[in-house]
């Protein structure tokens, strides 16, 4: 089937409703004049059967901002660190959204939404962490042709308490926190009635967001070496 959207370099993992319906994930033009997310379902002859927007936040509350240079040229610019926009998209048709800055999501369930909320501690950047930020900051301030001070933005002074979320083959919702640099990746393990049945942890680096995979008790994730090659690590937990 063709895209309905024209959003190709979008990524989202394959998925499907509960009577066998393709979900297809991309951006499309808002009534606004902005760009929302959206997923399709589809039938089997790629018609259109029913749609969902999923809720974006400000450009700000994930630290997006439009630096604009002495010639006019506008660029878009991420803080280092900043909050993510979360979103998963799991098997049955369900799917979760949130913001990196809090710990609460929204999971959706069929007909069902439930609230996911956890504790979280501030964690602090390394001195490692913090190095390759202000080196980012600086080549962003270069190519505006700008000091750094002069950016609406800084290094911040820890981490978002959420750093992904995303979903097994079993349908659990897995919110992965910010953890010391270095130490092992941390995860709670949310099922479909919004409660919380493990937490996992597994090593540092190694990534289990798509294009990963995860079943119920091992998964395959990307580890990825000193100079940027990456691999398949499969992973027991």
């Amino acid at each position: 089937l063709e895209m309905v959207h024209s959003d190709v370099n979008f990524m989202a993992p394959v998925t499907f409703t509960e009577s066998g319906q393709l979900i297809d994930v991309g951006h499309r033009p808002s009534s606004s004049g902005g760009i929302s997310l959206v997923r399709f379902e589809l039938s089997a002859s790629g018609q259109v059967l029913d749609s969902t927007m999923v809720p974006g936040p400000d450009p700000k509350e994930i630290g997006q901002f439009t630096v604009t240079t002495p010639g006019q040229s506008r660029y878009f610019f991420y803080q280092p660190f900043a909050p993510r926009h979360l979103v998963a998209h799991g098997p049955s048709g369900r799917w979760a959204s949130g913001i990196g800055s809090m710990y609460s999501l929204r999971l959706h369930v069929g007909l069902a939404t439930h609230i996911i909320a956890g504790e979280t501690v501030p964690v602090p950047l390394s001195e490692g962490e913090r190095d390759r930020a202000e080196q980012q900051i600086a080549a962003d301030a270069a190519r505006a042709g700008k000091r750094p001070a002069q950016l609406p933005y800084g290094v911040p002074a820890t981490k978002p308490p959420v750093r992904a979320a995303f979903f097994d083959s079993a349908g659990r919702l897995w919110v992965e926190k910010n953890v010391i640099d270095g130490s092992p990746r941390i995860a709670d393990l949310w099922d479909e009635n919004g409660a919380l049945v493990q937490r996992v942890a597994w090593p540092a680096d190694i990534s289990l967001e798509p294009p990963a995979w995860i079943g119920e008790d091992w998964g395959l994730g990307i580890r990825r070496d000193s100079l940027g090659v990456q691999y398949v690590a499969r992973v027991r937990f």
